[in-house]
Order: C-alpha cells, then structure tokens, then sequence
C-alpha cells in the first residue's frame, strides 16, 4: 500500500511527458498501466514451479532446467493424476542438457521416449508412471543411471503424492540439468496432472549455478547508471540557461533515472529468489512497473531523438505522432506479455505462446523505431540537394547515421546474439549474458548522450549554429539584391522562393517587409 501512491506518481509522469510531446490521448496509455498494475497484484507467483494441467496432450514439454552442485537437489512432485484415455507410456525424463538440446533431441525420437529401442543418448535417465489401463500407480524404477545422480521415489500425504528427488554426489557431474514430460499418445489421448518441482542448491540457492550472480549483477550496473544520472544531471545544470537546452535533454534523464530504478529492483528481485525460492511480492511488483515504465520511455526516447526533435524541430508531424502511438501501443503489449512470462510456470503452454508474441512484438518495434532516423536521413539528403546546404546537411548526415548505427548493432547484438550466446555459454557463466547486455546498454545510454548533449562544444550544437550563420549571410545578401533592383516586388520573390529553414521564414519574410 505505501508502493502504491509512489508508482502511480511515476506512472503519471511518463504519460505525461508523452503527452506534452506528442498530444496523443494519454488516457489510453494509463488505463494499459493500471490494468498492468492489477495484473501484477493478482498473479504473482512462487518461482518453486508449479504447472496444473488439464487436457494435456502434448507429445512432451520441458518442465525445468537448473545449474545442479553437488549436495544440491531436484524435486518432482505429482499429484491428482487423471489419464482420460488409453497411453502407451507417461512419466519423466532427466537430462545433463540444457532446454534447446533437450526439446530437438526428443523430436527426433518417434514414437514413444520410454520404448527400450528409444535412442535417448548417454545422458539421460528415463522414468516411466507405473499405469494399470487408466488409472496412476506410482513411479516406476529409472530405466537408466546417471553417474554422480542419485534418485529416491517415495509417496507422502496417504499416497496421494508421489515423489522422487534427484541429488548430486560428485563434482565431476555438476552441469545444467533439465527434466522434461512425456506422454505417449494413442489417439487423442490426454492427461489432467498437478507438478511441483522444486530445485536448490546448498546454501540454500534457488536460482541455480551460473545464475546466483544476477543480484550482483544488477546491483554493480545500477550504480553505474547512477553515476551516469549524475553525470547527465551536472551537464543539464550547468548549461540550464543555455539555448541549447531542450525539452529532449530532460526527457533522457527520467529516462536514466528509471533504468537505474529498474536495474535496482530488479537485483532486489533476483535476490529474494535466490534465497527463497519465492518473489518478494510488494518488490516484485514495484520492479514490473518501473520496468514497464523504463521499457516505454526508451522507445519513446529514440523516436524523439531520430526524428530531431527538440533540435531540428519542435512540432511533430501527423505521420510521425501516428508512428508513436503504433511503437508504444506495441510496447505496451509487450512488456504484458514479459510479465506473463515471468509469472507463467514453464513447461505450461500459454508459456510458450507468450515467448514467441513477446519475441515478435519487440523485433517489430525495434525495425520501427528506425523509421525516424530513416526519415530524417532522406530528408537531410533532398534539402542539401534543393538548397545547396551541401556542407551543413554533410554534416547531419554523419550524425544521423552514426545514431542509425548505434541502434542498429543495440538491436542486432541484445535481441539476436546474445540470445544464442546465452544458449552456448557454459552454465556456470550463465549471468555473463546480462551483464553484458546491461553494459551495452550503457554505453548506448552514454554515447548517445555524448552525441547530442547541450553542450555548446557539441558537434551537434555547431550544426545549429552553422544554419543560424547561413541564415545570416542570406539575410545580408538578399537585402543589398533589394537596394540594387530597379523594384521591389522582383527582390521580395527571390525571398519567398528560399527554402523553408527549422521555422524561421515568417520572421524572416515579416522582417523583409
């Protein structure tokens, strides 16, 4: 309750920014949040997975996978089992193989994982529901060791839940493990199960090897984007009086101090998981929100930024506004479907819906926020051809395409390299994967406010100041072409045919006569 009035004033804030810039209805925005933050009340859930299944069917799922030590366990419970239709096989498999490995294995393997002739490879142990026609018995013994995994199944709460704990007892085997669900259909069989799978390692550390680092993680990059918050603060405040502040400059420092909140809440997050197996829900909420927020303004922050605003212009245009409100509906959609990944059990089957739309939403609003910077290139290159700004517009274009560049190789690097990166890692450099896509965030952070900072030594700051200077010379020469023309009307077309330049021809015709 003491969060709740804290993020609504945050929340307000970022609208309202939006809404000076862009005049875009920002009601429509706010109602998204507020159905975000009642989402986020009702649905937080423990990270001790947790999946009931009602008329499932798939052929198999992976359930989990965990960076096992030794003396560190997996715990797979099940509970009100239901075949609704003959099975030829249901039960477990345990994997020394990350996820990916795991799901491409098991489609090639046809038909049924638990048939003796199945070639499961090496290392995997098999472990078969012990069935009579439909109804559940119990566990049945594995079909193979693993060396260095010791297994024990028991039954609890008057047979109603059956149990089998996986333990590590050798250093040598310590690895990524994952355990995946199998049901062997016949016809449109399907089967209603409860699982819980708990995983620890000693300590107690719930995240896994190669993840128990996050906390640290983010802590070391959040106060990193809180020097640089300080840094970009001192700039504003000594160049607060210059005319080469704008608007854009104070909309990147909330952007900064959001991702800073951000990475904050999010080390505070990891670090309740790690070491209750559980989110802190009050936490947990605070960081989605924040999160929300930070992932709305950076979008919101390079579409100003590429279309020159603040800088080249002050309004923006009716197709521009319409690209904005299209980029941030989007991101709206997608920081929902982040949550839901976040808060869904994995092996459920909303998961893996929720993965491919979030992965898509934000490919799709990553390519449009280039449009902008797109734009104002072709634009650059048409004035310097009509006017002869050959010079000055030279200029811009480096600038902008240095911008296109930069965001360009953010997207590629963060969205795509680092997801097979990630894949490829050895497990107990798993967390590298963050840190440096938090560090290249950074440095994007950092670069981009070098490159268009208020600074009065800012290349950019010179452009503005060389079209004030042609601006000038113009000016100049045009009036002695009207003391020196035989009448004045022939002297004011010359003026009217000069090219429009960031705004200033009514002033400058106004002046003429």
């Amino acid at each position: 309750p003491i969060l709740l009035p804290i993020l609504s004033a945050l929340l307000l804030l970022v609208v309202t920014v939006i809404d000076i810039v862009c005049s875009m209805m920002p009601m429509i925005v706010f109602i998204f949040v507020a159905s975000l933050c009642l989402y986020c009340t009702n649905s937080v859930e423990s990270r001790k997975h947790n999946l009931a299944l009602r008329n499932e069917n798939r052929r198999f799922f992976v359930v989990s996978d965990f960076g096992l030590l030794v003396d560190g366990s997996i715990s797979i419970q099940v509970s009100k089992v239901h075949i609704n239709e003959p099975v030829e096989g249901i039960g477990f498999s345990f994997h020394r193989l990350s996820p990916d490995r795991v799901e491409y294995m098991l489609q090639t393997i046809d038909p049924c994982v638990f048939n003796k002739n199945a070639e499961i490879g090496e290392e995997t142990m098999r472990f078969p529901f012990v069935l009579d026609q439909l109804t559940f018995k119990s566990w049945g013994n594995s079909l193979e060791e693993l060396p260095g995994v010791h297994h024990a199944a028991t039954t609890t709460h008057n047979g109603s839940i059956h149990e089998v704990v996986l333990s590590l007892t050798d250093p040598h085997a310590e690895d990524l493990y994952s355990v995946a669900f199998h049901i062997c259909n016949i016809g449109a069989a399907s089967v209603d199960i409860d699982i819980d799978v708990i995983e620890v390692n000693p300590g107690p550390e719930y995240l896994g090897a190669g993840l128990t680092q996050l906390p640290t993680v983010y802590g070391v990059t959040s106060a990193l984007f809180a020097l640089s918050t300080i840094v970009w603060i001192y700039v504003l405040w000594i160049h607060r009086s210059s005319p080469n502040f704008f608007r854009i400059h104070f909309i990147m420092l909330v952007l900064v101090i959001t991702k800073t909140l951000s990475s904050i809440f999010h080390a505070v997050d990891y670090y309740f998981i790690d070491s209750r197996g559980t989110e802190e829900e009050g936490w947990a909420i605070t960081f989605y929100v924040i999160n929300f927020a930070k992932g709305m303004l950076l979008f919101f922050t390079v579409l100003l930024v590429g279309v020159g605003y603040g800088v080249i212009k002050n309004i923006l245009s009716q197709q521009e506004k319409r690209l904005f409100l299209i980029v941030l509906s989007l991101q709206v959609f997608a920081n929902v479907a982040a949550i839901v990944l976040e808060e869904s059990s994995e092996g459920s089957r909303s998961q893996s819906t929720w993965r491919i739309i979030a992965f898509s939403v934000d490919l799709i609003c990553c390519g449009a926020i280039l449009f902008p910077i797109v734009w104002s290139i072709d634009h650059l290159q048409g004035t310097a051809s009509v006017d002869g700004k050959a010079a000055v517009c030279l200029k811009k274009l480096r600038m902008f395409r240095r911008f296109y560049l930069l965001i360009l190789g953010y997207i590629y690097v963060t969205r795509i390299i680092m997801y097979f990166v990630a894949n490829t890692l050895p497990f107990r450099l798993r967390w590298t994967s963050q840190l440096v896509t938090e560090l290249l965030t950074l440095i994007v952070y950092v670069i981009t406010g070098w490159l268009f900072s208020p600074s009065a030594s800012n290349a950019y700051v010179e452009l503005t100041r060389d079209d004030e200077d042609e601006i000038d010379g113009r000016e100049s020469f045009e009036m002695n072409n009207l003391i020196t023309t035989t009448g004045p009307s022939e002297g004011l077309r010359k003026i009217m045919k000069r090219p429009r330049i960031d705004g200033r021809d009514e002033l400058e015709e106004s002046l003429m006569v």
